[in-house]
């Protein structure tokens, strides 16, 4: 991360005309380089982590089925029982009952893949402490790319399948859930 800002500090002093935009693409740079670069890095962490690759391939299946068992949930709980819009402007389908059922789903998920594969959390608690939690951050994930494309002014991230919401789509929960679960795994959270 360091590299990249200096980089695009230097590449802008470089190229420096006039006060008009070079903060602005610092900015963009910068936060592309997080949101792209960091948050996923934490995957490569968790694939590192306990004594045996069993255990690393554990702790990649909670931070990945996690929060995108959460988003199922959250679909089907919400098309069955959706009221109240969570979200309105950034995403108007996404209900307060869907985002109970992905926390549902996601608390599920979490207990399943933890007494199925090595287990990473100490115990019926930490597992569901950890659904909660890696599930709340995959839906923020959910509404921060919502945020980016109404900024953006998209529909979908990408426009090659036509109704499907681009490759952000299929990541943006995972991307701010692999902090969150490295966290818990790594600190003990």
């Amino acid at each position: 991360m360091v590299v990249a800002l200096l980089g695009a500090f230097l590449y802008e002093m470089a190229t420096f005309r006039d006060a008009a935009t070079s903060v602005e693409r610092l900015s963009l740079m910068y936060w592309s380089v997080a949101y792209l670069g960091f948050l996923p890095s934490f995957f490569a962490q968790l694939r590192w982590l306990g004594n045996s690759p069993a255990s690393g391939t554990c702790a990649l299946a909670l931070a990945i089925f996690v929060p995108k068992c959460g988003d199922i949930g959250a679909y089907f709980a919400g098309r069955r029982f959706g009221r109240r819009a969570m979200a309105p402007v950034l995403s108007p389908k996404k209900t307060w009952e869907g985002a109970a059922g992905g926390i549902v789903a996601s608390v599920f998920a979490a207990i399943l893949i933890d007494r199925v594969l090595p287990s990473m959390l100490p115990g019926i608690l930490a597992e569901i402490g950890f659904g909660i939690t890696v599930g709340i951050a995959g839906m923020l994930g959910d509404l921060a790319e919502s945020l980016i494309k109404r900024d953006c002014q998209r529909k979908d991230a990408s426009a090659v399948v036509p109704g499907f919401g681009g490759a952000l789509d299929v990541v943006d929960a995972v991307i701010f859930a692999a902090p969150v679960a490295y966290c818990w795994i790594r600190c003990g959270i």
